[in-house]
């Protein structure tokens, strides 16, 4: 942030000064020797608020710019209108302005010839402080508008500390929010994942299945489309649990979800029914396509090494939508297909 302290800088064409770092850097940019060296003379004495100047030199539209890009934490520019061009000074304004994006530093423009005067709509664009005929270098009213410049040059830099700690404050307390709302979003998925998943399987629990079912059921029948339920039970697994324990009948629920889930589609639903029991939710499938796949699963888990309790096998019933069918009856077929397969001998898929 430019202030109205500033450290030593070499001026240009004219003597070299000792200069206090605790100086006002003041740009003269003039095509004639003879007005810096009166410009500096008639404020050799001025100061601004305890505040010495110091002068930096530039004879041309040129010139000056590469000064203002040496010297970014100039206060003020005494800024010739015509130097090698008759536009020099407006060209040096907009370039401060609009090239450098400078709203800091303060424009005091100057001309050799009375009567003139820039355009009002050219001193509101580029923000010109002040405007003066080179005749009133010595005199109180240039005194006066030097004054004027530089108090409104404070002021814009203690406004503009300001902004840019609120800036940053705000950019912080965005962070944090953006932090929090981060941190936020991880406990909302965290909490509907234990709400709508099985806790030891990871499965879909049956709360959650309900749902999706129900949305499914109405979809299904609005766009007459298909969709199918398997429900499968692990055969003898009280006898398993009995033989190898608990723990490791909760393993082998844990290694049947997984062998299960990379067998069916992303799009179908798998979930934790009850105790040994699961259900799986085939979308757009029709009841053969669903006979097929639960066949397929049964075979792999008849074939499947489970760790800690070695073979086991399944028992599916699978059913279709139909026209009449609500959530009841729907879960009712499936149910009454998977009773007939455990009772008929297990291990096998009943379709109904």
């Amino acid at each position: 942030m430019s202030k109205l302290t500033f450290k030593q800088t070499d001026t240009l064409g004219e003597p070299q000064e000792k200069v206090s770092e605790d100086r006002i850097k003041i740009i003269i940019a003039d095509d004639e020797q003879e007005v810096h060296a009166v410009t500096r003379f008639a404020l050799k004495d001025y100061q601004y608020k305890g505040k010495k100047l110091e002068f930096l030199s530039a004879y041309s539209g040129e010139g000056a710019k590469q000064l203002l890009r040496d010297n970014p934490g100039a206060s003020l520019i005494l800024l010739d209108i015509v130097m090698e061009k008759d536009d020099s000074g407006l060209d040096v304004a907009e370039f401060i302005r609009e090239d450098l994006h400078n709203n800091l530093i303060r424009i005091i423009l100057r001309t050799g010839q009375p009567g003139m005067a820039p355009e009002e709509e050219v001193i509101y664009k580029y923000d010109i402080n002040d405007y003066k005929e080179k005749t009133e270098l010595t005199s109180r009213k240039f005194r006066t508008a030097m004054t004027m410049a530089l108090r409104s040059y404070a002021e814009i830099v203690t406004i503009e500390s300001f902004r840019i700690i609120l800036e940053q404050e705000v950019q912080a307390r965005t962070a944090e929010l953006q932090q929090k709302n981060s941190e936020l979003e991880r406990l909302n998925k965290e909490l509907e994942r234990h709400a709508t998943r099985d806790a030891l399987t990871g499965a879909h629990n049956r709360m959650k299945f309900d749902t999706i079912l129900e949305a499914e059921i109405q979809r299904c029948k609005r766009y007459n489309h298909s969709v199918s339920l398997a429900m499968l039970d692990i055969d003898y697994f009280k006898q398993i649990n009995d033989r190898h324990g608990h723990a490791a009948g909760d393993s082998a629920l844990r290694e049947i979800v997984a062998l299960i889930s990379g067998q069916i589609r992303a799009c179908d639903v798998l979930a934790r029914w009850g105790g040994e029991e699961f259900m799986i939710l085939f979308p757009e499938t029709t009841l053969e396509a669903t006979r097929v796949a639960s066949e397929k699963l049964r075979q792999e888990i008849e074939d499947y090494h489970f760790d800690k309790v070695g073979k086991m096998t399944c028992s599916f019933g699978v059913t279709q939508l139909l026209h009449d069918d609500d959530f009841e009856s729907l879960n009712k077929r499936v149910d009454d297909s998977l009773y007939e397969a455990k009772r008929t001998g297990r291990n096998k898929v009943i379709c109904k």
